[in-house]
C-alpha cells in the first residue's frame, strides 16, 4: 500500500507545472538628435526564438506583450539608422520595463556629384512653352537699345 501511494503521488507531481509568469515590454523609439519619433522601426527580441517582431507606431511607440520573466535581448533597426542592441533587459513579474530607445542616424557617403549647365543663348528663351514674351531682359540690354532710356516698359514696346 505504501508503494501505491508513493507511485500515484510521483505521477501527479510530475503533471503539475508551475505557472509560467509574463510581463509586458514598452517604450519608444526616437531619434537622438531631434528626439523625433522614428515610425516603422523593427523591434525584435533576441532571446526568444518565438517572439514576433513588431513594428513602432507613428508616434515611436511599441509594446511586447505576455513575454516570459527573465533577461532579455532586444534589437532595434530602422531604415536610416544605424542598428542597435540592448542585452541585459531584466524583466521581472512586478512590473513593466519601459525603455526610450534613441537611434542615431546612419552616415552615408556618396560618390561626388557633377552639375554641368549648358551654354544659354539670350536670343532663345528658358521655356520651350512659351510663345510670346518668353524672355528676361538684362541691366545691360536696357541701356543697350536705343530709346529704352534704361526703362524696360520702352524696352519691351
Amino acid at each position: 500500500m505504501k508503494y501505491a501511494i508513493i507511485a500515484l503521488a510521483a505521477l501527479f507531481v510530475s503533471n503539475l507545472s508551475a505557472q509560467q509568469f509574463t510581463q509586458t515590454i514598452r517604450g519608444r523609439v526616437t531619434e537622438s538628435e531631434t528626439r523625433q519619433p522614428i515610425g516603422g522601426a523593427k523591434l525584435e527580441l533576441i532571446s526568444l526564438a518565438e517572439a514576433t517582431p513588431v513594428f513602432t507606431d507613428s508616434l515611436g511607440n511599441f509594446e511586447f506583450t505576455a513575454v516570459q520573466v527573465g533577461r532579455h535581448m532586444l534589437s532595434i533597426s530602422a531604415e536610416g539608422y544605424s542598428p542597435t542592441t540592448i542585452s541585459d533587459i531584466i524583466l521581472n513579474s512586478a512590473k513593466e520595463v519601459v525603455l526610450n530607445i534613441e537611434l542615431t542616424a546612419k552616415v552615408v557617403s556618396i560618390a561626388e556629384a557633377r552639375i554641368k549647365a549648358g551654354k544659354n543663348d539670350p536670343a532663345k528663351t528658358n521655356n520651350d512653352l512659351v510663345t510670346v514674351s518668353g524672355r528676361q531682359f538684362t541691366i545691360d540690354q536696357t541701356n543697350r537699345y536705343a530709346g529704352s532710356l534704361g526703362d524696360p516698359s520702352r524696352m519691351a514696346s
